[in-house]
C-alpha cells in the first residue's frame, strides 16, 4: 500500500499494487485506470497528478469506466498532511 495525498495536501488514503483506492478510513472507494481514479460504480472522482498526489482536473466532461473490482476495506493508520500544491486547473478529488 502506498500513501497518497490530495492536491490541497490533505491525506487522501492509499493505493494498492492492484490499483485499488482506499480512503483515509481504509474503505475501498474505487480503482485506478490509466492514471485516473474511478468510484466502484465507475464514475470519475480524480486522477494522479504525480506519483503521490491526487486531484481532479477542472474540465467540463468527466469520463466513466465500468466497475471491475470488488469492494474491500483495510485498516491503516492515517498519515500526516503535506503542504498544499498551488496548481491552476486542479482541485481536490471527490473523496
Amino acid at each position: 500500500m502506498n500513501p497518497i495525498w490530495k492536491i490541497s495536501g490533505a491525506f487522501a488514503g492509499w493505493v494498492s499494487e492492484e490499483g485499488r483506492i482506499y480512503d483515509s478510513s481504509g474503505e475501498n472507494i474505487g480503482f485506478v485506470d490509466d492514471g485516473m481514479i474511478f468510484s466502484l460504480d465507475g464514475h470519475y472522482i480524480g486522477e494522479f497528478y504525480d506519483e503521490e498526489r491526487v486531484g481532479k482536473k477542472t474540465r467540463p466532461t468527466p469520463r466513466t469506466r465500468r466497475t471491475r473490482m470488488k469492494h474491500m476495506s483495510i485498516a491503516k493508520t492515517p498519515k500526516i498532511n503535506k503542504l498544499r500544491k498551488l496548481l491552476i486547473g486542479w482541485d481536490d478529488p471527490d473523496f
